[in-house]
């Protein structure tokens, strides 16, 4: 894996998705089409229940701005600091994170599955919610792998 090599590969994949989140939570902030999607009921969990709140109301934007903050974080710290090509225990070190990134999507479908089967109510506020907390994840990981390394 020479591509992981390069901070700036990895500078790219982290700005590129950060960008087309935050951009898809900027859109359906206030957006009308969006809420009309969300669950109008009461949802059976506390915690989805809370979430669809957050989301009707708009707050989503939110998560967008800390998540072009962060990359931004990410990217003052690459380009200022001119990092050097990683090395070879830097790579396996990102290479893990990508792994456990990966592990973490694939055992959290089958929950998100298992939620859409057993109440079907909610279905975009789950999928929202996987998202965010599976990109916040990986910057808070990318954040603190930029400025160990």
């Amino acid at each position: 894996m020479k591509l992981l090599r390069s901070p700036m590969v990895n500078l790219g994949f982290v700005t590129i998705i950060s960008f087309i989140y935050s951009l898809i939570f900027f859109l359906t902030s206030n957006h009308m089409e969006f809420e009309s999607i969300l669950y109008p009921g009461e949802l059976e969990s506390s915690v989805l229940r809370q979430w669809s709140d957050f989301l009707r109301q708009g707050n989503q934007r939110y998560i967008g701005y800390i998540f072009l903050t962060i990359t931004a974080v990410i990217i003052f710290k690459i380009l200022i600091y001119k990092q050097k090509k990683y090395d070879e225990y830097q790579t396996n070190i990102l290479k893990n994170a990508l792994n456990i990134a990966g592990v973490m999507s694939m055992a959290l479908m089958p929950i998100i599955l298992i939620n859409f089967l057993s109440v079907p109510n909610g279905l975009l506020e789950s999928i929202l919610l996987f998202a965010t907390v599976q990109w916040l994840v990986v910057l808070i990981y990318e954040i603190i792998y930029v400025f160990r390394f």
